[in-house]
């Protein structure tokens, strides 16, 4: 009976030399799951590589079996099991990638709100309207009334100091959904956690929750940011350390520097 199993090194089946390792000239210690190939299927491996057995998956999002070439009972069984697994797993990486990247996008929608409703609060302001949106920045409020005191001079200045902290979150927005730094985001939820300062002496309990599920979201399109950059990273690094011959890949590291497509 010719004995195959799985190979680290070749990422697949393969079939078990004479001197116990991969066909492929890979050491015994990169097998695992090892298992006897029924007389029917054929003589023992010639010395030369051959492909081993493998499992035939159905198409993502369609029903059907699982067969396996060359194999039979209970051995083909237990390499469909396998083959699915590794097929399940792919997918359930692919809806977390998918999960996280989702968690990016409401993050820079957030940022991007917090800019325009900080300009029509200001708006507002001006024209005394007494209407508010609890998502804006409450230091364009704080400005705005602080101008209004002083007088029509004042209060343009107000108004340009307003626009331009709305065109800095605008900005910062940009920098992380085009550029994909992943320190504009956290320079955003600082600023913004200190707004809540100025939402308290406004005693705006409702803006204060309202800051509070704008920073949650931030953060969480932040930390699914750094987790999609350390995924990128370290599939990059584990590849170039295969090519180089090395058996472990250095852990890599995320600094304010990092980038990722959004």
């Amino acid at each position: 009976m010719a004995t195959a199993g799985w190979c680290s090194d070749c990422n697949a089946n393969v079939w078990v030399a004479a001197d116990g390792g991969c066909s492929n000239g890979h050491p015994r210690s990169s097998l695992r799951g090892l298992y006897q190939v029924p007389p029917a299927v054929g003589s023992a491996p010639p010395a030369v590589s051959t492909p081993a057995p493998q499992a035939h998956l159905p198409a993502h999002g369609t029903s059907g079996q699982i067969g396996v070439t060359g194999l039979s009972g209970q051995d083909a069984v237990e390499v469909a099991g396998t083959a699915f697994a590794a097929h399940e797993l792919a997918d359930a990486a692919t809806t977390l990638r998918q999960k996280r990247r989702s968690a990016v996008r409401s993050s820079i929608g957030w940022i991007q709100a917090i800019a325009a409703f900080t300009v029509l609060n200001a708006v507002a302001a001006l024209l005394d309207f007494n209407v508010r949106m609890v998502v804006g920045a409450s230091i364009a409020d704080f400005l705005m009334a602080i101008g209004k005191h002083f007088g029509s001079v004042a209060t343009g200045a107000a108004l340009v100091a307003v626009l331009a902290i709305a065109g800095a979150y605008y900005a910062l927005a940009w920098v992380f959904k085009k550029r994909g730094l992943i320190w504009a985001p956290v320079v955003v939820i600082v600023f913004y956690s200190l707004d809540l300062i100025f939402t308290l002496l406004f005693r705006d309990f409702f803006g204060v929750a309202f800051h509070g599920l704008a920073i949650f979201y931030m953060v969480n399109g932040t930390r699914a940011f750094r987790a999609l950059v350390l995924e990128r990273r370290t599939a990059q690094m584990t590849s170039a350390a295969s090519a180089a011959g090395i058996e472990e890949a250095p852990v890599p590291q995320v600094l304010s520097g990092a980038t990722e497509t959004v």
